[in-house]
């Protein structure tokens, strides 16, 4: 069984996916607890314009994908707290815009419609060196930062007055909380797939949410249900020919409704 390690393709996938797993669930949390989940789907979709448009003119694909999706991102962020957009409402602009001008740069590209399609829905075949160099050092950055400004989060997350009342810059810690989503979306979505890295994010956070636990440990344990989905999601996808993003998050969903079934009262 595991002669799966023997091929490069796939330790490249498991080494990139383990980083992706440990730390997208982190960001998805935050992004929970401040009602903003939906931000990390917005993210991704605006990531796969970073991705069309750096196949369009033969760019390394994640950088682009990391800058674009951050503008794009402050930029709803700034909308929502201006009241000129309601809600969600930025979310669903961006998100519907940004499939929009895929499909245009599809159409006019000509020939990578074939590579778009692993950024899509995930590849583990595409997974090179290169990314990799790219993937594990924005995994490790978004890491250090969840530990070292972990109580900063915690306050802005969970009370934004009280943490403006107590002197902190909500705006700043907002702007950095939404840079790292972006750089989870980007690093995870060769692994998952632009469609789909939004579900890990969110779906092992929902699944650890459901043991109620403190907040410190539900993010331990959002990473090990990760993590795990992860594993068992490449295995899956492998050695019954399926496609690795899909598997992952099935995989996912399996999990979280386990965790439904075995926490009822």
């Amino acid at each position: 069984m595991l002669e799966i390690f023997q091929y490069e393709f796939m330790q490249r996938a498991f080494l990139a996916g383990t980083f992706v797993a440990v730390v997208a669930p982190l960001v998805g949390l935050f992004l929970i607890v401040r009602r903003y989940s939906g931000l990390a789907d917005t993210i991704s979709h605006i990531s796969l314009v970073g991705v069309a448009t750096s196949l369009f003119f033969g760019l390394a694909p994640i950088p682009i994908s990391v800058i674009l999706s951050t503008i794009c991102a402050y930029i709803i962020d700034k909308l929502r707290d201006s009241k000129k957009v309601f809600g969600e409402s930025a979310l669903a602009i961006f998100t519907y815009g940004s499939l929009g001008l895929v499909s245009i740069i599809i159409s006019t590209g000509r020939g990578f419609s074939t590579n778009l399609g692993s950024f899509l829905f995930g590849s583990v075949l595409t997974i090179t060196v290169e990314n990799l160099c790219y993937i594990i050092p924005l995994c490790i950055s978004v890491l250090c930062a969840v530990i070292i400004w972990y109580q900063k989060f915690f306050v802005v997350s969970f009370d934004p007055e009280l943490a403006k009342i107590s002197g902190v810059r909500v705006g700043v810690w907002n702007f950095l909380l939404i840079l790292m989503a972006c750089l989870v979306v980007s690093s995870g979505i060769l692994v998952v797939g632009g469609l789909l890295i939004g579900a890990l994010m969110i779906i092992p956070a929902v699944t650890s949410l459901q043991f109620r636990l403190s907040f410190r440990n539900t993010l331990f344990l959002s990473s090990f249900f990760a993590v795990c989905s992860l594993w068992l999601g490449l295995f899956v996808s492998y050695y019954f020919n399926l496609p690795s993003g899909g598997s992952v998050v099935m995989i996912n969903m399996m999990f979280f409704g386990l965790s439904l079934a075995v926490n009822r009262d």
